[in-house]
């Protein structure tokens, strides 16, 4: 067992503890939401986005090359694997729309604008404000709004805002689909 020092939390705790121990942000919420199973997966907000699939202790040899792999942890000597697919914008582009554009004053006005706006509207939004991640790798690739008419307004444009998150959601869930059955069959539910 590896000790990496101690810590008091900067005075909050009355003695020093051990810290043993080390995960990345993204493994760490993997494990905090109870992903020990090949097939769990979780998609977490930030700065960026990280939607993680458990595919458990056996690293397959042809993963498709959309996606990241790496360790999830080692636990009593296991290994477990994941895949991931990171979304370079996510609470970055809600706080575009706050801070940059002033199209909105706090994030949780985003869900009743985008519930108002007008159906009829198509307007996109391609959120490659620092190229796109996972799963297109554009690093040269500009953000913008697609589609716009006359009678897009600040309403239209949240919405693009948060589709363009789910839509870059679904497309790395998307290629979780294509990986072979077998990494991710013991998790997954049979309908009844």
């Amino acid at each position: 067992m590896l000790h990496f020092g101690d810590t008091d939390l900067f005075g909050l705790l009355p003695h020093l503890i051990p810290i043993l121990s080390e995960l990345g942000d993204s493994q760490a919420a993997l494990y905090a939401h109870g992903c020990f199973n090949a097939g769990d997966f979780k998609v977490t907000f930030g700065t960026g986005s990280s939607v993680m699939l458990n595919i458990g202790n056996k690293l397959p040899k042809d993963i498709n090359n959309k996606l990241n792999t790496s360790i999830a942890w080692s636990l009593n000597g296991e290994i477990s694997y994941v895949i991931e697919g990171n979304i370079n914008y996510a609470g970055a582009c809600i706080t575009w729309l706050k801070d940059n554009i002033k199209l909105i004053k706090t994030p949780e006005e985003t869900g009743d604008l985008a519930l108002t706006a007008n159906p009829e509207d198509h307007t996109i939004l391609i959120p490659a404000f620092a190229g796109l991640g996972a799963p297109y790798w554009k690093p040269d690739m500009k953000a913008a709004f697609v589609g716009m008419t006359a009678t897009t307004s600040k309403k239209e444009l949240v919405r693009a805002t948060l589709n363009s998150l789910v839509y870059q959601i679904a497309d790395i869930l998307a290629e979780f689909q294509k990986l072979p059955l077998s990494l991710i069959m013991k998790s997954i539910p049979t309908a009844v």
